[in-house]
Order: structure tokens, then sequence, then C-alpha cells
């Protein structure tokens, strides 16, 4: 993959925002949708590197009060394989800096700022995934 192809993925997303509302964020779930796929026979990663970008507000929550738990378990899973590297990006005005650090494979984590990322925001974490790899 190039930037080019990375930011047109990223410039497609699009993350609602409404101000002073807070909604279930179980991130974990996500994670372990991931953690399927990955181990799929016909999807799957077929030992090839993959290179995951979370684009989040960083601020999990539930209603059991039990998501930072959750999530803090996946990533013991998630982190366990060397073939995976993990993106972690901060969209909004709220972002929760502590779950991108959780999330990111080591220093890997950043902020987008505003809720629909911009082409030169997109473009920074192309750049920024392409000159890792």
């Amino acid at each position: 993959r190039t930037a080019d192809d990375i930011v047109a993925a990223l410039s497609q997303i699009k993350y609602d925002e409404t101000p002073d509302v807070l909604t279930e964020t179980n991130l974990h779930l996500g994670l372990q949708a991931l953690t399927g796929l990955m181990n799929d026979a016909a999807s799957g990663s077929r030992g090839e590197t993959l290179h995951v970008i979370v684009l989040t507000d960083g601020n999990v929550r539930n209603e059991a009060g039990s998501a930072t738990a959750l999530l803090s378990a996946e990533l013991a899973v998630q982190h366990q394989s060397a073939a995976t590297t993990m993106w972690a990006y901060g969209i909004g005005s709220n972002v929760g800096n502590a779950v991108l650090k959780a999330v990111a494979t080591g220093n890997q984590f950043g902020t987008l700022g505003s809720a629909e990322p911009t082409e030169s925001t997109c473009k920074s974490v192309a750049q920024s995934i392409i000159n890792n790899h």
C-alpha cells in the first residue's frame, strides 16, 4: 500500500460527534472482531505483517462500567502478536490519550482533532505509517 491508498481510506471515514453526549464505546469488541478476522482461514493475515489503524475518541465506557477492564484484557491478546502493528489516533475534542497509548504499539499514536479528518491530517497519518513500516 502507498500513502495515497491510506489517505483515500481515511478520507472516506465519517465520524459524527455530538457535543456533550457520551455513547457506549466498547473498543474491545472491535478488537475482538479483528482477532476473529486475523484467525479466519479465508480472510486472515496469512503470516503477513498487519497494520491496524484504530480511530477512536479514546474514551471507553459502557453501562456496566467494565469497558476499561475488557479493553485491557483484549489488548493483552492483541499485543501478543509480533505480526501486528497498531496505530491509534484520537478523533474529536475530548480525546482520552491514555487509551490511545494503551492501544498503540510503541509510540504510534496521535490526535486528529476534529471529527472529520482533513486531507492534511490524513496525509500526516499515512506518511507516519509509511515511514515507520
